[in-house]
């Protein structure tokens, strides 16, 4: 199995699109086919209009429960993620800032 132990977001994909109870290989093909379309219609959101940001990280969920490549570029863009909201939160409180954001002058 291509999986860490204790994956739990992978696990949860896996139950909701419930191809945890195909055979291993029937599993990476259809993780292949389906997070791969996802993936491929995100990345032409990119130039046309669409939700890209939401729908590119859905197909990699998709592929890393099969995958260890995308589960690793998952994981990256959760974490790039996460410092992008820690810094947003930490500018928010800075002094001189009101409640939105914004420059109190």
């Amino acid at each position: 199995m291509t999986q860490e132990p204790g994956n739990h977001l992978v696990d949860k994909v896996r139950h909701f699109l419930r191809i945890d109870r195909l055979h291993p290989v029937a599993r990476k093909i259809f993780a292949a086919l389906v997070g791969g379309t996802i993936l491929l219609v995100g990345i032409v959101m990119l130039i046309a209009p669409g939700p890209a940001v939401i729908v590119i990280p859905l197909g990699l969920m998709i592929l890393g429960s099969e995958f260890i490549w995308a589960q690793k570029i998952s994981e990256k863009i959760a974490r790039q993620w996460q410092k992008v909201k820690d810094r947003w939160r930490r500018s928010r409180l800075k002094p001189g800032h009101d409640g939105d954001g914004m420059s109190v002058n």
